[in-house]
């Protein structure tokens, strides 16, 4: 059964909405994901993409595209779950903040100049934290959002 947009027909269920640490969750990971499109963009731009490098272009646009496809649907109801992102997105945070770290730990030793190292390794350390702040967010809303989705698709 479809309603009018007008909410005042709805049932009480209708007005349900998205649980606010998943909807945090979906938006941390679209702009995750349009962040990581920026770097091909550049990397083109600045003369690369040839051979090895065009694969490697390939491969950042398609964890970007995934990720904003990841937030969408967690922002639309049509994930079924949000265990699956969030635990992807939880390792995904944890990969990014240590290869900070490990950019921080190059710099110390010598291998890296600091200044760079602040810029490139302080850039992953926040993404890093962005995606396991996001991660858990979505674990904490799981049922929510389960539920939430539940009452939505019966409208």
């Amino acid at each position: 059964m479809r309603y009018d947009d007008d909410e005042a027909d709805l049932p009480a269920i209708g007005r349900v909405e998205i649980p606010t640490s998943v909807r945090i969750a979906g938006i941390v990971w679209i702009v995750f994901g349009a962040l990581i499109l920026v770097n091909p963009v550049i990397n083109l731009l600045a003369g690369g993409g040839g051979g090895g490098d065009m694969v490697a272009v390939l491969i950042v646009i398609l964890f970007g595209a995934v990720f904003i496809n990841v937030g969408v649907q967690s922002l639309r109801g049509t994930a079924a779950d949000t265990l699956g992102n969030g635990i992807g997105s939880i390792i995904f945070g944890v990969l990014n903040a240590g290869y900070g770290a490990m950019i921080f730990v190059g710099a110390a030793v010598g291998g890296l100049p600091m200044a760079l190292a602040v810029v490139i390794g302080g850039i992953s350390i926040l993404g890093g934290i962005g995606l396991l702040t996001a991660g858990v967010l979505a674990l904490v809303g799981r049922q929510d959002y389960k539920a939430w989705r539940q009452a939505n698709l019966r409208l």
